[in-house]
């Protein structure tokens, strides 16, 4: 693999390691108010609890690196689409761990998309590793290619190639 790939994938762990950590706080945060043994507390600490569980689960299975891996290094002709944004999610105050304030969007023909919080500096990089990998895949973020990708991830490459 590499070098350039090789900022993909340490983001992508990195993004993994964190939400899991994250869980684990928010998990053992929710076990001392359900200790207190009330019924109220016992239904928050639950929730909270449950909470920690979903980033737990959320961060294993989204910031999975061999899927990912398998598709750049097996499946390249997957990728359709690829491009970067700026991070405006719920979970920007993450983001702030580790300084990473963009996302590197990989959208696959699946329907997939998998969004990787990458350092500024490295946005560029990545991208054109990505695209070394996968040619054919289009660059460069549209309302009309959002809508068009979330209706037909499939025909979506076909559609763009026939009117560039």
């Amino acid at each position: 693999m590499d070098t350039n790939l090789e900022l993909l994938f340490i983001s992508l762990k990195k993004a993994r390691r964190q939400f899991i950590i994250w869980g684990i706080v928010i998990l053992i945060f929710g076990f001392p108010i359900i200790a207190k043994g009330k019924t109220e507390d016992i239904i928050v600490g639950c929730f909270i609890a449950a909470f920690g569980l979903v980033f737990i689960l959320g961060g294993w299975l989204k910031y999975n690196p061999s899927k990912l891996l398998k598709v750049l290094t097996q499946d390249p002709e997957e990728v359709v689409w690829v491009y970067h944004k700026k991070d405006k999610s719920i979970y920007e105050f993450l983001s702030t761990v580790y300084s990473a304030d963009y996302d590197v969007c990989i959208n696959l023909s699946t329907g997939q998309t998998y969004e990787i919080e990458i350092e500024k500096e490295h946005v560029k990089t990545v991208i054109e590793a990505i695209t070394n990998r996968a040619p054919h895949a289009i660059i460069g973020y549209s309302r009309d290619r959002e809508r068009d990708f979330r209706t037909n991830p499939k025909l979506f490459l076909s559609l763009y190639r026939q009117t560039s």
